[in-house]
């Protein structure tokens, strides 16, 4: 390997995933192998993809996000509903929103800080959300009745206390993350 090992990396939120989201993750499972479900306990809300990273980055760009967040008091995050992007009809990724006001000036404050190590402004909006599952390729008709089923489902409250930079990388048998910094909101 070369001296400068590229990482594919995000800033993400840690959520625990609630029971009745877990069993809803379970189901999706049991629509077959159109679907990739997510692990219940690897649940997060990316606040920023980076993608390929320098691995010698990874010390400052940490240190950097701790500075951003210090003086950000912890929250809670209401998990409601589920959708699919682009949409039900063509979808890619089922997810559960996650809402918090706290949540877009998080973004924010993790979108400036980044930009200072050269990553451009994500042009998308913000969506906040937990990814549930991936949509590999034609899904079976039930999956659209089960996310409308669900579009305003109340999963209840996570506690939003910290901010992580991960380390993705992509296996057959799906996504595993690493985490490479913690950055603790304030208490």
């Amino acid at each position: 390997m070369s001296d400068s090992a590229m990482l594919r990396t995000f800033v993400a939120v840690s959520a625990p995933c609630p029971a009745p989201l877990a069993r809803l993750i379970k189901e999706l499972g049991q629509l077959g192998r159109a679907l990739k479900c997510a692990s219940p306990r690897g649940l997060h809300c990316t606040l920023r993809f980076l993608g390929d990273t320098p691995a010698e980055s990874v010390d400052g760009l940490g240190r950097a996000i701790a500075e951003a967040v210090e003086d950000f008091p912890r929250f809670p995050a209401s998990m409601i509903g589920t959708g699919a992007f682009p949409n039900v009809d063509r979808p890619n990724v089922v997810w559960a929103g996650l809402e918090a006001a706290e949540l877009v000036a998080l973004y924010e404050r993790i979108d400036e800080a980044v930009s200072k190590f050269g990553y451009a402004s994500e042009r998308r909006p913000f969506r906040p959300h937990v990814t549930l599952a991936r949509v590999k390729r034609r899904p079976p008709p039930e999956l659209r009745g089960l996310i409308q089923q669900h579009s305003e489902t109340s999963w209840g409250e996570v506690p939003v206390d910290a901010v992580e930079l991960f380390k993705s990388m992509l296996t057959p048998a799906g996504s595993l993350y690493e985490v490479l910094a913690r950055c603790p909101l304030k208490r």
